[in-house]
Formats: C-alpha cells, sequence, structure tokens
C-alpha cells in the first residue's frame, strides 16, 4: 500500500521552526502525531483511498478556522462551512450540538464520502466541544466516515495545551527558576546569547535530545554510566535549546504538545538514569 504525505502536512510542517534538518523516524513520529492531534487530519495519503481533493465541488482540507469562543459564535462557523462549500446552506439546529446544511446544487459531490446524494444533508457537529474542542462535518448518509473539522478552538498566545490540562507559558522561566535553585542571578543566567542562538538556529536540539535519551536508556539497560564516553547536553544548554525552540513553535501559532512529549520523556528518562548512578 503506497503512501504520502498529504499537501496540508507539508503546509503545516514548513511553518514549523528550529527542526533539525534530518530528523529520526522517531521525531517524524511525534510530528504525525502532533499534526493529528491539532488538526483532526491525517498526515498520510493512501492511494486506495485519497483525501479530498480540489475539485469543481469541493475544497481540500487545508483551511481551519480557529475560533476563540465556543459555541457562542455559531454564525462565523456557518459562514466559514459555507465560504468552504459554497453548495451547502445552513438550514437549523436539531439539537444543540448539532447543525443541518443542504445541497443547493442537485449535482454537488459530498464533501466527505464524495458520492452525489443530495436528498440528505450534512451535519455540522458541536458534540466535540469540551473534549478536543473543535467542530465538524459529517455526512449523515455515510456517518462511519472520516469527518472534516472546520474550526478548532483558538487558545490565547500565551496558553499551551498539554493532553487534558493547560498551563502558562512564561518565557525564560526554566532558566531563571534553574538559577535560582542553584543560587545564580537569574537575571544575567536568563540572557540567551547571540552564540546560543546561532547554535541552535539549525534545529539540531530535538536530535540531540533524543540522541542523550537514547544514551541514557542504553546505560540503564547495560547497567552502565555512559557519561564516561558520551558527552551529554549541560543543563544550560538542554534549558536554552528548549526555550528558543518553545519560542519558535510558538511564534508559528502551532501546538507546542510533540515537544513537551519529548521533554517529559527526558525527564522521565534521567531521572531514572539519576537514581541508579548519582
Amino acid at each position: 500500500m503506497d503512501k504520502a504525505l498529504t499537501p496540508e502536512y507539508l503546509d503545516w510542517y514548513a511553518k514549523l521552526v528550529e527542526l533539525p534538518s534530518s530528523l529520526t523516524d522517531k521525531i517524524r513520529l511525534i510530528l504525525y502525531r502532533a499534526y493529528t492531534e491539532e488538526t483532526g487530519l491525517d498526515p498520510w495519503i493512501n492511494s486506495e483511498s485519497p483525501q479530498i481533493e480540489k475539485t469543481n465541488n469541493h475544497l481540500s482540507q487545508n483551511c481551519v478556522i480557529k475560533i476563540s469562543k465556543f459555541p457562542e459564535e455559531k454564525s462565523i462557523i456557518h459562514e466559514a462551512v459555507h465560504k468552504r462549500f459554497p453548495f451547502l446552506s445552513y438550514t437549523n439546529s436539531n439539537a444543540w450540538h448539532r447543525d443541518v446544511f443542504k445541497y443547493t446544487n442537485s449535482e454537488a459531490k459530498c464533501p466527505i464520502c464524495k458520492e452525489i446524494h443530495t436528498r440528505y444533508c450534512i451535519w455540522g457537529d458541536w458534540s466535540d466541544l469540551g473534549k478536543d474542542d473543535h467542530y465538524y462535518l459529517n455526512c449523515s448518509f455515510r456517518i462511519d466516515q472520516k469527518k472534516i473539522i472546520i474550526a478548532i478552538q483558538s487558545l490565547p498566545e500565551i496558553q499551551v495545551s498539554i493532553s487534558n490540562k493547560t498551563r502558562l507559558y512564561q518565557p525564560e522561566a526554566s532558566l531563571r527558576q534553574y538559577a535560582i535553585e542553584h543560587k545564580m542571578d537569574p537575571e544575567k543566567f536568563s540572557v540567551i546569547t547571540e552564540t546560543e542562538k546561532k547554535r541552535w538556529a539549525m534545529g539540531c536540539f530535538p536530535a540531540d535530545l533524543e540522541r542523550d535519551i537514547r544514551c541514557y536508556q542504553g546505560g540503564i539497560k547495560r547497567k552502565e554510566d555512559p557519561r564516561k564516553y558520551h558527552k551529554f547536553l549541560t543543563d544550560r544548554e538542554r534549558l536554552v535549546g528548549e526555550e528558543l525552540l518553545r519560542r519558535g513553535i510558538l511564534k508559528s501559532g502551532l501546538s507546542t504538545a510533540w515537544l513537551d512529549d519529548l521533554m517529559e520523556e527526558w525527564e522521565k528518562t534521567y531521572n531514572q538514569f539519576v537514581q541508579i548512578f548519582n
């Protein structure tokens, strides 16, 4: 079964910054998962079951709007649906969480299953609010088909969603906290130098951190301290690398979930390592 990455995923990936030029398989998998969680779309095109393409009747899934309030601003969502699919017209809501869109073109193809069945309607569903916080279209004729995400909740710029919890992102907070804990001047320690910025400009931090994780895991498995022959990232290098990468991701307006997962894995592995060898 042949597979290729969708244009939508490639556009999303192109907006990321500070990534290594050559990605490991593990980082690729993290990015695929982050993309799916953020957009609700599959990053892969399956040759036997292609995703929706641009045609005369419907548009590709490459424009998901972000909205700050659900479900108060329903009119904005309805307008977005009509803009993307001009042959769909909002008629009514049969429940608080489901809108009904009817076809205005008898020859229009269903955006979800790509078949013509204009005697049926398309559902706009609010039922994922509070779970994934997104609004999607679903085919009432084939409810098992893949849904189309229309809108996702847009969090304030300084908020970062992690799993089912939300925390505030405070620039340089980790650097300041480290300085305080080690009795250093937090103002001086939190200043990131131009040399440090240039070092991480090539986006090698995730690969370097993943390399350290593998070395820690290998040492735990072999019961051998790898610090004798492997040079790990220093505390400052790790803190600065994470800080610069996180800034870049947030500046792009994208989710830091994949980075949060990577840092969580590093912390878990490192703590296990120091319990054995320190």
